[in-house]
């Protein structure tokens, strides 16, 4: 499995969108290296605007859903990859959860971005200070 290399360090903007004060860095299975560079804008995940679902994920998926935001904004790598890097990054993180509650959250994320992220990916500009 893969797993981050280092901690998330952001600073809050203002109404739900933060800002990357280091790089963030993820190693996958494959031990390919994904770095988010420092400066780079996310709002976590766009679901937490689902109440039910914001309650059950508050602040379980934030590193997952940054490395995430960061493939969609730059189409740096093709859209099916980074759902399935961000689906293999929930299972991987062992500080929450149970294995078995790690897979099926990673089922509900993976399958809600493959129906209903498509239009986030690519041309999505970075929000403004």
């Amino acid at each position: 499995m893969g797993r981050f290399i280092n901690e998330l360090d952001i600073r809050v903007l203002g109404n739900r969108n933060f800002k990357l004060l280091e790089p963030l860095s993820y190693i996958d299975s494959e031990g390919n290296l994904y770095t988010v560079p420092k400066g780079t804008k996310t709002d976590f995940a766009s679901v937490w605007k689902i109440p039910i679902i914001s309650t059950l994920l508050s602040g379980k998926c934030n590193k997952e859903s940054v490395l995430h935001d960061y493939f969609y904004k730059t189409g740096c790598i093709p859209r099916k990859q980074a759902d399935l890097i961000f689906r293999e990054a929930i299972i991987s993180n062992e500080v929450i959860w149970s294995k078995g509650k790690r897979n099926f959250i990673a089922f509900i994320m993976y399958y809600s971005v493959r129906l209903f992220a498509k239009f986030a990916y690519h041309g999505k500009t970075e929000w403004r200070d």
